[in-house]
């Protein structure tokens, strides 16, 4: 374990992870190992992938009003965490942030630019949080999430929200995962 004062980081963890995304046989159990073996992470509280898909439900979709192109958005295809509140499940896909239109908010951000973001201290930068009730309530301190790149086509977002800081070690294994995950 590589640990700093400020950003504890279990560079085994993520090793493993990248060895044991390579003997999966299926894109859909690569996407839950990922978000699984990252949830489990002491400082997660939780991990979520979105891939680019056609839209589908656009009559009923709560971001129908900023969506600027409803032929293409980010569809939650993964999802693991651990809430403070131990009714809640994390797992799911059919949540309030099931679709992301490009463009909005941070995820969608994400995917229109291709860039990461980071948000290191969320007290500090609120106008990201959709739910800012929610991520005090759970402790959530940080988020980082990363484009899936393939051949320079953005394919979707790799998300993390943590209750302990989101350092640049962190950050760069959140890139060394998505670059594969992007490939399969």
């Amino acid at each position: 374990m590589v640990d700093s004062p400020l950003c504890p980081i279990d560079v085994d963890v993520y090793k493993r992870l990248l060895l044991d995304i390579a003997q999966q046989r299926s894109v859909e159990r690569i996407l839950s190992l990922i978000v699984e073996r990252l949830a489990e992470q002491p400082e997660t509280a939780l991990a979520r992938i979105w891939l680019a898909q056609p839209g589908d439900i656009c009559a009923d979709c709560r971001m129908r009003d900023v969506c600027p192109d409803q032929s293409l958005c980010l569809h939650l295809v993964a999802s693991a965490g651990r809430s403070r509140d131990s009714t809640v499940q994390w797992s799911r896909l059919d949540g309030e942030f099931r679709r992301f239109p490009l463009g909005v908010r941070k995820v969608g951000q994400i995917a229109s630019t291709a860039a990461p973001i980071e948000v290191p201290d969320i007290d500090k930068e609120p106008h990201w949080m959709a739910r800012p009730d929610w991520a005090r309530r759970e402790g959530i301190r940080a988020f980082g999430g990363q484009p899936l790149v393939y051949q320079s086509e953005v394919l979707g977002v790799l998300a993390v929200f943590t209750r302990a800081c989101l350092g640049e070690d962190n950050l760069t294994w959140l890139r060394m995962i998505a670059d594969p995950l992007a490939v399969a």
